[in-house]
């Protein structure tokens, strides 16, 4: 079942063009780029004079792959941060009953998912299926993501930097 709708999802998102990073940063202009891994990345972020980096990482990137563009590497985590860090946050929430899931924006650094928090979005746990409620979290990201380019806040100053003494 979850397989079915995790193609048609695709399908419609292809034809509809929500839900497309790609597209929505040619819709405003916006130099993208698709990387399989980060180890190149310093050298095609310098190259491109880039002044902030928006990804979904679900690894690690190296200090000087963090410190070669002055605006920082701002990371989508589909989980309530701090409390849910790492991988697959939408299952935990849903696997220990919370009653929201959230998409996090979030300044990278070195230590996985412990950036300065830019922006939360947060939808309730309707008790649809698990596919259903991610792809929403998807859809607020990619609308937490074109507001940030959008207006350029908030800052890096700005941003809450997290309770290290929570997480999961």
């Amino acid at each position: 079942k979850g397989f079915v709708y995790a193609v048609g999802a695709a399908f419609v998102s292809r034809v509809s063009g929500r839900g497309s990073l790609a597209r929505s940063c040619r819709k405003y202009g916006i130099p993208f780029s698709r990387e399989e891994g980060t180890g190149e990345a310093g050298h095609i972020l310098k190259r491109h004079d880039a002044e902030v980096v928006l990804c979904s990482v679900p690894r690690r990137v190296s200090k000087e792959s963090l410190a070669c563009v002055p605006g920082g590497w701002i990371n989508t985590h589909c989980g309530p941060l701090p409390d849910y860090k790492g991988l697959d946050a939408p299952f935990w929430c849903l696997r220990n009953g919370e009653p929201k899931l959230s998409v996090t924006l979030h300044y990278m650094a070195e230590d996985f998912d412990t950036g300065p928090i830019i922006a939360q979005g947060h939808i309730a746990n309707s008790g649809e299926p698990y596919f259903r409620l991610v792809r929403k979290l998807f859809d607020m990201a990619l609308d937490l993501n074109v507001e940030f380019v959008r207006t350029g806040r908030p800052a890096f100053a700005e941003a809450a930097p997290q309770d290290a003494s929570k997480g999961r």
